[in-house]
C-alpha cells in the first residue's frame, strides 16, 4: 500500500490522509479537523477504488461516531 498525506499550511496539522492499494486504486481516505488535527471522516471503496461503500463521521472533539451509512 502507498499513501499520500495533505497538511494544512498554517497550522500543519494533517488534514488528508489517502491511502491506496497496491494496483493504485483508492482504499479508504481519512479526513481530519485543521485545528485539532482530530479525524472528522472516513471514506471506504469498494475494490474498484472508486464506488464508496462506507462513510464514517467523527466528532472532532471526542472522535466519537456522529454518522455512518453502515
Amino acid at each position: 500500500m502507498s499513501s499520500v498525506y495533505e497538511y494544512d499550511k498554517d497550522t500543519l496539522n494533517m488534514i488528508k490522509t489517502t491511502m491506496y492499494k497496491i494496483d493504485g486504486k483508492t482504499d479508504y481516505v481519512v479526513e481530519s479537523d485543521k485545528d485539532t488535527g482530530k479525524q472528522v471522516k472516513k471514506t471506504n471503496y469498494q475494490d474498484d477504488g472508486k464506488t464508496i461503500s462506507v462513510i464514517t463521521e467523527y466528532d472532532k472533539n471526542t472522535g466519537n461516531i456522529i454518522n455512518s451509512n453502515k
